[in-house]
């Protein structure tokens, strides 16, 4: 073999080398890239370069400094462990990134500073396992266009699921560099534990400098969040499904506002608060039906003035459309093309053919409505509760329910929604009768109206305000209102509040009606009014009362000027007598009271354990005790009568009453049957003297006999 065939052999050995395995870089090409994607307030440094043709160009140990920032050469804004560029894909995937902060600028002019940032192609981008600002996706990926002082983020995707941190937005968005704005449509949901309340919905133009208003949480906080580039204006083509944003609107459940339609700045917080009121959706339900119902708004009406409207114009869209001939292509944010002005038209006609029916669905226009006066529905599963949750909120509000077993959420909780609306609030009879409902992460009732609600057991979870089912937020209701009052009685929850911007208690966000005989062991996070037990009263005329109930919470924090740990605001007409709160928060008993209003107490752990709050709830007797505690095992008091009855001797409490060794009568020692009011078997063979120990109170057949607990 000759010296050429020897080099031939030795040059295709070193391509295939290339191929098969990456060449690591000398330094000097190392930096040339350094410097290529430096700027003046930029500096870029990297640790390795290799290439191989397989796998294109990697850069490892890469490191971003902000040259602008005191010690920024000591400080990265970014970093990552690989960043691999496939020049035949036109992809770039990034593993181990760490995006510490976003730059800020300096100096005398507030405000954004435009980047120096180069013009790209079109490329795929791909970020395994990165780190943004804490936050920590499982995968990023997105379509990135670098061009005319913008970068454009096309089918963009990141998710994150570990634990209590869901991440998970679909969409895209264009960050204009010129003047520091995000605009786009993304939508999703988000649940983490670094970043501010701020994010928690972007209604406007976000300016980039504020995103470095991050601060630590330490609960994951749910966030639903969008980004509109057209915030701020109305537009008709959204009124008439000319949008392909958003069309077809007549196939969504909710407004148009609410599915990514535009609308002027603070329009949907407005909104949303004025549909979450009973009356205003009780007015408007009745408006449509009165416009419905004259004859004048009617599906045959609207076509005629369309038709006529259509005829109106005739000349004036023929000249239009010579002068901008535009019938058959796509314009702006249109979502078909209809290639006539007729077909125009008749998509027109088409559309509110089928608003009219929507808006009659949506408001339940000539539907009789069952009320479910009468009707009694035991919920032994979380199928069933769902399922009742459905019969109230489209119109069963009188019906009443009763739990005959504990229940789950934790696989439901992607679709919950609190018992009762503004629109239908829940006036029935709901019993829990001792059983628990665990792992919700909403309300169990958003808006109530003279409702009767105990017994209820409320464990595990964490919830935010959703002012969809109530203007308030509360782990046990949002909002009691109405023209009757609510009673509440023998309730429980250490359901967490995340995050809540309205008014918020423990058990109750605003109550109007009784609270007795409850507690609260959870934690409330917040920026509004805020108290253990509940927000506030609802109003001067539509008191609060509340008695015999306790606060043990380890957290109470809001950024709001009016908390405390019963309760956040009280109207003057309302009360709070006999109840008990932990001395381990730095809180008035009310917010807007201070310490002034009835005998209530601060506890220490030893004064919950020792029995002695026990005893002061039942208002210092044994006789008919509503609160229960086994001393040397429970914590604090229960609503449990399995649980040990609290006595008081000379200072001292003990689970041994006085009579304890009197021998039993023999009427006690008999054994009997036990039934319920409506003839079912509870218990066989027991003594009467124990019979409905540990059953709900009320009514029973003990031994053929009725007895009331």
């Amino acid at each position: 073999m000759g010296t050429v065939g020897i080099v031939l052999i030795v040059l295709l050995l070193f391509l295939g080398s290339l191929f098969f395995r990456e060449q690591r870089l000398p330094r000097f090409v190392v930096d040339r890239i350094e410097n290529r994607l430096s700027t003046d307030e930029m500096r870029v440094r990297i640790k390795a370069v290799s290439f191989g043709f397989r796998h294109g160009l990697r850069l490892q140990g890469v490191r971003a400094y902000d040259l602008r920032q005191e010690d920024s050469l000591g400080n990265p804004i970014c970093v990552a462990k690989a960043v691999t560029y496939d020049y035949r894909r036109q992809e770039i995937e990034v593993v181990g990134a760490n995006f510490l902060r976003i730059p800020e600028s300096h100096g005398e002019t507030a405000g954004w500073v435009e980047p120096e940032i180069p013009d790209l192609p079109a490329l795929k981008v791909t970020l395994d396992h990165p780190v943004i600002l804490g936050l920590a996706p499982d995968r990023v990926e997105a379509r990135l266009e670098v061009s005319d002082r913008k970068i454009v983020l096309r089918d963009l995707d990141v998710s994150m699921v570990d634990r209590d941190q869901v991440l998970s937005v679909r969409g895209g968005l264009t960050v204009n560099l010129a003047e520091g704005k995000v605009s786009g449509l993304t939508e999703g949901r988000v649940a983490f534990t670094q970043i501010a309340p701020v994010v928690r919905l972007l209604e406007a133009d976000f300016v980039l400098p504020y995103v470095a208003a991050f601060t630590e949480i330490e609960d994951p906080i749910p966030v639903t969040f969008r980004f509109s580039g057209d915030l701020g204006r109305g537009d008709f083509d959204l009124a008439f499904d000319n949008d392909s944003r958003i069309f077809p609107v007549n196939d969504k459940n909710n407004w148009i506002y609410c599915s990514g339609g535009s609308y002027a700045a603070g329009m949907s917080t407005f909104v949303t608060r004025l549909l979450s009121d009973t009356r205003s959706m009780k007015e408007l339900r009745q408006l449509w039906s009165e416009m419905r119902d004259s004859g004048l708004f009617t599906e045959q009406e609207m076509l005629a003035y369309v038709d006529s409207t259509a005829q109106v114009l005739e000349r004036s869209q023929r000249l239009n459309f010579m002068r901008w001939p535009i019938l058959g292509q796509y314009v702006h944010c249109n979502p078909r093309v209809a290639g006539t002005y007729e077909g125009e038209v008749q998509y027109v006609r088409d559309f509110l053919t089928g608003r009219i029916a929507w808006f009659d669905n949506k408001l339940q226009y000539g539907v009789e409505v069952d009320d479910g006066e009468g009707k009694t529905f035991d919920i032994a599963t979380a199928q069933d509760f769902i399922k009742f949750v459905e019969n109230v909120n489209s119109g069963m509000t009188k019906a009443s329910a009763r739990l005959t077993a504990d229940i789950n959420l934790l696989a439901y909780r992607s679709s919950l929604k609190p018992i009762g609306t503004p629109a239908w609030p829940y006036t029935g009879t709901f019993d829990g009768q001792g059983h628990v409902i665990k792992n919700t992460n909403c309300m169990l009732f958003g808006t109530v109206s003279g409702a009767t609600i105990r017994n209820v057991r409320l464990a595990g979870g964490t919830l935010i305000s959703n002012v969809a089912y109530a203007a308030h937020t509360g782990t046990l209701v949002g909002c009691c209102e109405g023209d009757e009052p609510t009673t509440i009685s023998h309730c429980f929850s250490d359901v967490k509040i995340a995050s809540a911007s309205n008014d918020a208690g423990g058990l109750v966000g605003k109550l109007y009606g009784t609270l007795e005989h409850c507690y609260y062991m959870g934690t409330l996070r917040g920026s509004s009014t805020m108290g253990g037990l509940i927000g506030s009263s609802y109003s001067e005329d539509k008191p609060a009362k509340v008695k015999d109930s306790y606060v043990l919470s380890t957290l109470m924090k809001s950024t709001g000027t009016c908390s405390g740990l019963l309760a956040g605001w009280l109207h003057d007409s309302s009360s709070v007598a006999n109840c008990y709160v932990t001395d381990k928060l730095a809180l008035a008993m009310f917010g807007n009271l201070g310490d002034t209003m009835g005998d209530n107490h601060l506890a220490s752990t030893e004064d919950f354990a020792s029995g002695s709050v026990c005893w002061g709830l039942n208002g210092g007797q044994s006789d008919r005790p509503q609160w229960f505690q086994t001393l040397q095992e429970d914590a604090a008091p229960v609503l449990d009568d399995t649980h040990g009855v609290v006595y008081c001797r000379e200072g001292v409490y003990t689970n041994v009453s006085a009579d304890a060794l009197l021998p039993v009568p023999a009427e006690e020692r008999a054994l009997v049957d036990v039934h319920d009011m409506d003839g079912r078997l509870l218990r066989r063979h027991v003594p009467r003297g124990k019979a409905l120990q540990g059953l709900p109170r009320g009514m029973y057949v003990v031994g053929g006999k009725k007895v009331s607990k």
